[in-house]
């Protein structure tokens, strides 16, 4: 499997390259055979806080017998991503609350509640999942990343299918500093639309194992694709930075 979130982001690149429909989030097993939940506290267990941003480019080429024209386009946009953990049940399944609120949006945020299983894995609840949720979501379950040893030079490779894209990325623990190590990851994600070449994935991740947090994201996706008489490439790019964490209180 891949980080989800960028599963999303990878399905909203073939969605505008290809004008498919983009796959919707993996539910988990694990989460979906939980028996109901006992009430939930009045307030969150956890609660943490991101400044996020993202930056979408395009750029291509259109030949006719006119000839060639180039062009690209780009926006941008930041926010507040906030999560909150609600309960931790059987098998260090999490139920939480997500929220992001983006300045395009004027403040106003979009929310979803679900199960994060011990693996990433995410199932929903109510609400829908946004890309950022789905990036950053993963890196707070107990065994995405702990579960491998945090010593320098450790890699781990997760593969996975998902609406005839086969994912496949490489995760590398980069550096250790004190408490945080830096985890890279390389990437590819092929489908088999036609026109449609392989996209291609860099991350940096600054993970805090002792918290079981990412303490700051980089994600760069690329996906290119052409028909013949136009070629496109699109790039996502999102960066995510962690302001605040009731653990640390």
């Amino acid at each position: 499997m891949y980080i989800v979130a960028l599963a999303a982001m990878l399905a909203a690149d073939f969605a505008s390259a290809s004008a498919g429909s983009a796959p919707a989030a993996a539910t988990p097993a694990a989460a979906a055979a939980t028996p109901a939940p006992a009430a939930t506290p009045s307030g969150p267990l956890r609660e943490i806080v991101y400044k996020i941003g993202q930056t979408d480019t395009s750029s291509g080429t259109a030949s006719d017998y006119g000839g060639t024209a180039t062009g690209s386009d780009s926006g941008w946009d930041q926010g507040i991503l906030t999560i909150d953990v609600l309960q931790v049940l059987q098998g260090d399944i999490l139920e939480v609350r997500a929220s992001e609120a983006w300045n395009s949006l004027g403040g106003k945020p979009f929310a979803v509640t679900g199960y994060l299983a011990s693996d990433g894995t995410l199932s929903l609840i109510s609400g829908k999942y946004g890309a950022v949720m789905e990036t950053v979501l993963p890196y707070i379950a107990s065994g995405f990343v702990a579960a491998h040893d945090m010593t320098l030079g450790t890699t781990w490779t997760l593969t996975g299918d998902a609406d005839k894209v086969h994912f496949e990325h490489k995760y590398t623990i980069t550096k250790i500093d004190g408490a945080d190590v830096t985890i890279t990851v390389s990437g590819t994600m092929t489908g088999s639309g036609m026109g449609m070449f392989p996209s291609t994935e860099t991350d940096t991740i600054v993970y805090r194992p002792a918290r079981l947090v990412p303490i700051s994201g980089d994600f760069t996706i690329r996906t290119r694709s052409s028909n013949g008489a136009e070629d496109q490439t699109v790039t996502h790019n999102l960066r995510f930075q962690r302001v605040s964490d009731s653990k640390d209180q």
